[in-house]
């Protein structure tokens, strides 16, 4: 797995991590988890497999605050991706949790105490030296955790049945060696390499080298992420090469540092060729190159200490409970540590979206519709633009003989805010562009095929909606005295109206204004004879304004004033 001279040090290696991330939670008195509940069920684990490992030794404040943002970042993503799973179908069905280098770590655990009733075929594996392999058997046997399954072993594999979590899993332990993946991938033959997986590595890469890292890098993209929902999260070092600023030379002599303790005590018998310890880039542009190069084309790079702030927006509890005043020494370690969250460019936009949104607002929504079926509520992507420009050309169609001016507009809209991104053009939606350029938004609605059917993942666009914000010199001159935000191209999918589908976007385009203006209008405008779109705004609290005549057609505005600071 790692420098074979090293294997002492990574067994040493992963307890001190396990003593350090207990300290963290129970000396430090972090709330690593979101949720009351979460925490309790870490904090218990990584209190069982801390005390059964022997490795309770308080750790100083510094320590304690750097293990804990690195925990809530990891276990922020692993739950994330559990969640969108859950959303997505309603239950978690054929996932898998591949976690690189697992020492004694509980995390994987905690991720299956997460499953509910519903939830089937969840697979956790955990890979490590085989040191560490024996002492983690030991431990969650010891622990209850997992009762042996009738499932066959062999001498490099042990399954067992997880004991925690309501849902149907399995779980598996494996000793292999990372660096050599065309033995590791003998060894995980029995993983399904078309389900959707997760795969996760905690410190790692670095310990690699970088030829071997970049195989491992390769194979999981190209093996282990096969499909489309499928996606890796890795905290790993940065490690400069320069002491040319304080950062710099903190990361320079840190990576120095740790290298050093990772020789102490081995002999050097000539056997190891390159360092120990091989960060996986020197500053973030530098790990989204080589993630790149590796088949991981749409990599987000976040320093650990941005990733726990955005696990806080989440729920997370950071507040330091200890003194506590290396305020400085805390910053610059935190800056040198990154979460990788590796994507293909066969990765579904959905999943992207999910896992890489800031804060609540920012994520996809999940919606159920009146016939039971579920809608996702989510930003325009490339690939839902023709179907949009078809659904809303469609929309208006029948009335373009008896009024040329309905036909005239449809052009326009198709030729200006729904027109079409270049074929050359990156992967970014133009009309998600347009509608951003002009202070607005626009939303799709799409659904998914269930998640049995694994080898498709079409995306079926079923409607969409998009506004945008008045300018103060707008709003003057049409007498508003309120912030006002104007809704454009709400659309529907023929087969899909009459189920909900434009209210969910309604309601999500409102909760979205709400975020940033508790008092605000909205503005519609449509044609008189669109009876089903009046009837929409009238049954959604919307009042007619004013009316105006365009040649032969009688256009209504309607508006919605809501003020959530004086509860209307």
């Amino acid at each position: 797995m790692r420098p074979d001279t090293s294997c002492i040090a990574v067994s040493k290696t992963a307890r001190d991590a396990l003593q350090a991330k207990w300290s963290a939670v129970s000396v430090g008195k972090y709330n690593v988890a979101s949720t009351n509940h979460d925490q309790q069920v870490y904090h218990q684990m990584i209190h069982a497999m801390a005390h059964h490992a022997k490795a309770t030794r308080p750790q100083t404040p510094l320590v304690n605050a750097g293990y804990a943002m690195r925990v809530t970042v990891m276990l922020h993503n692993m739950q994330s991706y559990l969640r969108f799973h859950r959303a997505l179908s309603g239950s978690l069905q054929h996932v898998q949790i591949v976690i690189l280098g697992a020492g004694l770590d509980v995390a994987g655990f905690w991720a299956l105490s997460q499953l509910e009733h519903d939830d089937d075929q969840v697979h956790l594996v955990e890979i490590d030296v085989h040191s560490v392999w024996q002492a983690k058997r030991d431990a969650v046997t010891s622990l209850n955790w997992v009762v042996p399954s009738n499932e066959a072993d062999n001498a490099h594999v042990w399954h067992g049945v997880p004991q925690v979590g309501k849902g149907q899993c399995r779980y598996s332990l494996v000793h292999a060696d990372l660096r050599d993946t065309s033995k590791l991938q003998e060894t995980l033959s029995f993983l399904q390499l078309d389900n959707p997986t997760l795969v996760c590595a905690e410190l790692v890469l670095a310990y690699l080298g970088e030829q071997r890292c970049d195989d491992l890098l390769q194979w999981c993209s190209s093996n282990l992420c096969r499909h489309p929902m499928s996606c890796l999260i890795a905290l790993e070092p940065l490690g400069s090469q320069t002491q040319e600023s304080v950062l710099s030379g903190y990361q320079y002599n840190y990576v120095s540092q740790f290298t050093a303790k990772l020789n102490r005590g081995l002999a050097d018998n000539g056997s190891h060729k390159g360092p120990l310890f091989d960060p996986l880039g020197a500053n973030r542009a530098s790990v989204i190159r080589r993630m790149h190069e590796n088949g991981w084309t749409s990599s987000r790079i976040l320093t650990c200490g941005d990733a726990a702030a955005e696990a806080v927006q989440f729920g997370a509890d950071l507040i330091c409970r200890e003194v506590f005043d290396e305020h400085a020494a805390l910053h610059l370690h935190l800056q040198s540590y990154v979460m990788v969250l590796g994507f293909k460019h066969e990765t579904e936009h959905l999943l992207q979206r999910y896992m890489n949104a800031k804060n609540i607002n920012e994520r996809p929504l999940g919606r159920l519709l009146k016939d039971g079926s579920r809608i996702w509520l989510t930003e325009i992507e490339r690939q839902d633009e023709a179907e949009l420009r078809s659904q809303f050309s469609s929309t208006y169609q029948r009335y373009f003989d008896t009024y040329p001016a309905i036909k005239k507009m449809v052009k326009t809209a198709l030729r200006k805010d729904l027109a079409s991104s270049s074929v050359d053009g990156d992967d970014t939606s133009k009309i998600h562009l347009h509608y951003r350029s002009i202070d607005g938004h626009f939303l799709v609605a799409v659904q998914y095929p269930p998640m049995s059917n694994i080898n498709s993942m079409t995306r079926i666009l079923i409607g969409g909606i998009g506004w945008r914000k008045l300018s103060p010199k707008e709003q003057a001159a049409r007498g508003f005295q309120w912030t006002s935000y104007e809704i454009h191209r709400l659309v529907v999918a023929p087969h899909s109206r009459r189920l909900g589908v434009a209210r969910c976007l309604l309601e999500r385009a409102e909760s979205l204004i709400q975020h940033g203006t508790p008092a605000y209008q909205l503005i519609a405008t449509t044609p008189v004879f669109q009876v089903d779109a009046t009837a929409f705004y009238r049954g959604n609290g919307f009042m007619l304004l004013s009316e105006a005549e365009m040649g032969n057609i009688t256009l209504q505005t309607y508006s919605k004033i809501t003020n959530i600071e004086q509860g209307s």
